[in-house]
């Protein structure tokens, strides 16, 4: 069933109470044509309970992939997190080089691209990309280069010369995707984006820990 954004917001509330927490959210929406609060909105319908249970199943998949990846990465990193601006669970490795963002107006990137990274994302697609998608996107933004997509990659990967990343979209239900193919592309869509990049010394970013690897 489908309802307005005040019953959503309203039965929130309730069962937060119910079990003793206390959480106080903006409720004004931000950035947005639209500023009636939630709790007074009838309009907007667009909350569906099994929608959010499946985008939910695609986070868990998506963040428990990224953490696996990253966990054991050697190199001063940010874990996995979803990112609400952009709706994406992405996590970052960082390389001790400044690099400022070419547009100085942008409040946002100036201060989110100013040294090199390399981020590990994944999103639900858009208008230009179909399905659940895993990218890789290395700063300084890859311009006018194609970089190579091997058999290192798993198939369907490719690079987004337009988005200047690299891409693996998932086809199948959440429940069919593999995990071991999404660390594959990490693997390789991050081991090309350093050779794009240039960093140096990165020859034991992927040397394993010496222990025993965690058991679910």
């Amino acid at each position: 069933m489908v309802r307005p954004s005040a019953t959503i917001i309203k039965k929130s509330y309730k069962q937060q109470k119910k079990v003793g927490l206390d959480i106080t959210i903006q409720t004004k929406p931000q950035e947005m044509a639209h500023t009636t609060p939630f709790e007074e909105d009838q309009n907007h319908h667009h909350y569906s309970e099994s929608v959010a249970s499946q985008i939910l199943n695609w986070f868990q998949f998506a963040w428990d992939a990224e953490q696996q990846f990253i966990a054991p990465f050697r190199q001063r990193k940010v874990y996995p997190g979803l990112f609400w601006g952009t709706f994406d669970v992405s996590c970052i490795i960082i390389y001790n080089e400044l690099e400022d963002f070419p547009d100085d107006s942008k409040v946002i990137e100036r201060a989110a691209f100013d040294e090199h990274m390399i981020e590990f994302g994944f999103w639900l697609g858009d208008d230009t990309i179909e399905n659940p998608c895993f990218f890789t996107l290395p700063y300084p933004f890859v311009d006018g280069v194609e970089l190579e997509v091997d058999d290192t990659f798993p198939t369907g990967s490719y690079f987004n010369s337009k988005m200047a990343e690299y891409l693996y979209e998932i086809k199948s239900e959440v429940s069919q995707a593999d995990t071991d193919e999404t660390i594959r592309f990490l693997e390789a869509s991050c081991k090309k984006s350093l050779e794009y990049l240039k960093w140096q010394e990165t020859q034991h970013f992927f040397e394993e820990l010496k222990m025993d690897k965690n058991k679910k």
